[in-house]
């Protein structure tokens, strides 16, 4: 089964429903420009532990990972993350963090991979400062982590 699409215009009807019927939901987010062993290995976990997993997916615009990124574009992305079982629910953010989808999803958990424990960027401290004020749980998964962006340039394409 597809994972649903939720856009601005149903996220917040869908997000009810979900809340009404007691479920417990999770939010991931990320670039996901090409889906390597780490990510399943985060989705996995963080869906082991909610009842409704929705990915959040940064869109082309707001993709640094270096020149000619993303090689998948955001749509790619939707499709093939829509395809992993352990995601219910996609959502194309329009803006280059997870504060939108976090305001809009209002999940019960927010998770990050391993590799954020350490990360000092802006982004990340405005997510975790929001996630704070809110209540909502932030949780670090604790898979590998793996990179993208490094495989690339380990195989000669960056």
């Amino acid at each position: 089964m597809l994972a649903k699409i939720l856009t601005d215009s149903n996220v917040t009807s869908e997000m009810a429903k979900l809340k009404s019927s007691g479920k417990t939901i999770g939010l991931c987010h990320g670039c996901f420009d090409i889906v390597h062993f780490g990510h399943l290995i985060h989705f996995n976990e963080a869906a082991k532990k909610v009842d409704i997993l929705i990915v959040s997916v940064t869109p082309d615009q707001y993709v640094n990972k270096g020149p000619s990124r993303p090689i998948f574009k955001e749509q790619q992305r939707i499709f093939f993350l829509s395809n992993l079982r352990a995601v219910d629910y996609i959502y194309l953010n329009d803006t280059p963090n997870a504060l939108h989808p976090l305001s809009f999803i209002f999940p019960d958990i927010y998770f990050k991979g391993a590799d954020y424990r350490e990360n000092k960027s802006e982004g990340y401290a405005q997510e975790e400062s929001f996630c704070s004020i809110k209540g909502i749980r932030l949780i670090h998964t604790s898979g590998d982590s793996f990179s993208s962006t490094e495989t690339l340039r380990l195989l000669g394409g960056l």
